[in-house]
């Protein structure tokens, strides 16, 4: 779903923004292969989730579990919730809620690269510097560390017979049948049987609702936005509990993900900045000194003395004798303006 919406959200912006330009000239090269590496992403994102089934890992059922009773002093989050707010019998507001925003993250990440490749291209590949990490470093974790969410741990999954928890309900599409439109449920009921279902830790749907809300936090100028934006993965992380996708401890480490990839790169583009300015420098203080010794040489060359004052010019003087020593053959500064040739050390 990511990778179709995506492709139709770049796709539908690279026409106006190539518009009056030749199929050959470089803006149409640079759209169509920014198109194509998003494209690779997410088939590679796709093709490497599912590889934790082919090579036989232990699933994980307990540790997650475990993990949160020790953060909740013996208490489920997911069952305590769904025993208290939910029923098999009523959609009430807060399912249609929680079912809009869990789809959310099939839009808003989308939404965000696509306005961002759009606006300013310097700022998307920074987002997708970020985003292809974060994308990596999961499926790292799906492969060595499948693990069971909770829906799954409480015997929700009739090929994998799990008993960690009590029965729990996974209604994360029953919000669209208030709105009376069953189709959109019954294409996410079908679409989730082709995800790999043990790809529960860290959440991604955490991680991207946090990562969006961060990478936007520093261009959004009103507090009041700034406010509700911060409300959305806060949202995000309890839906996805109540709905029992994932436990509190998958929404911990979907955010610590975000946290450590948007650390890794500010080191590395610092690093990257620091070097570039250290270089420009160098070149600026490399002009700047041999313009000051040509200048030198001819006013002693002219046995001027308006090379400035005495300290200065002594200054000048072996700044210009070191520069040339370092050459083939060193022709001495004095005071006086008169040069000495001498052999250099390294004849």
């Amino acid at each position: 779903r990511e990778l179709r919406s995506g492709v139709m959200s770049l796709m539908t912006s690279v026409v106006p923004q190539c518009r009056g330009h030749s199929f050959r000239s470089r803006r149409w090269t640079q759209q169509v292969g920014d198109v194509a590496l998003y494209v690779v992403m997410w088939m590679v994102y796709d093709h490497t989730r599912g590889a934790a089934d082919g090579l036989g890992l232990p699933l994980q059922v307990e540790t997650a579990r475990n993990i949160d009773r020790a953060l909740f002093f013996g208490a489920d989050p997911t069952v305590w919730i769904q025993r208290r707010f939910y029923s098999d019998e009523h959609v009430r507001w807060y399912d249609v809620v929680a079912t809009i925003v869990y789809d959310s993250h099939f839009v808003v990440p989308v939404v965000a690269i696509g306005a961002l490749w759009v606006w300013r291209r310097q700022e998307w590949v920074r987002f997708m510097r970020r985003f292809a990490t974060l994308l990596a470093g999961a499926c790292v974790m799906f492969i060595v560390l499948p693990a069971a969410p909770p829906w799954m741990a409480g015997g929700g999954d009739a090929r994998v017979r799990l008993d960690a928890l009590p029965p729990l309900a996974r209604p994360a599409g029953r919000g669209w049948d208030y709105f009376g439109i069953d189709s959109v449920g019954h294409l996410w009921e079908t679409g989730r049987e082709l995800t790999n279902r043990t790809a529960a830790l860290p959440s991604l749907h955490a991680a991207f609702a946090l990562f969006v809300v961060i990478f936007l936090f520093p261009k959004v100028p009103s507090r009041l936005a700034r406010a509700a934006m911060l409300m959305y993965p806060l949202t995000m992380g309890v839906v996805l509990v109540y709905l029992a996708e994932h436990y509190v401890i998958d929404v911990l480490a979907g955010w610590v993900f975000v946290g450590a990839t948007f650390a890794l790169w500010r080191r590395l583009e610092r690093g990257g900045r620091n070097r570039a300015g250290y270089r420009g420098a160098a070149a600026v203080s490399d002009e700047d000194r041999y313009r000051r010794q040509r200048k030198v040489d001819a006013l002693l060359r002219a046995g001027s003395d308006d090379a400035g004052s005495p300290d200065l010019r002594a200054e000048i003087i072996e700044s210009a004798n070191r520069h040339r020593h370092s050459h083939g053959v060193a022709e001495l500064a004095t005071e006086g303006g008169m040069h000495h040739r001498c052999p250099s050390p390294r004849t």
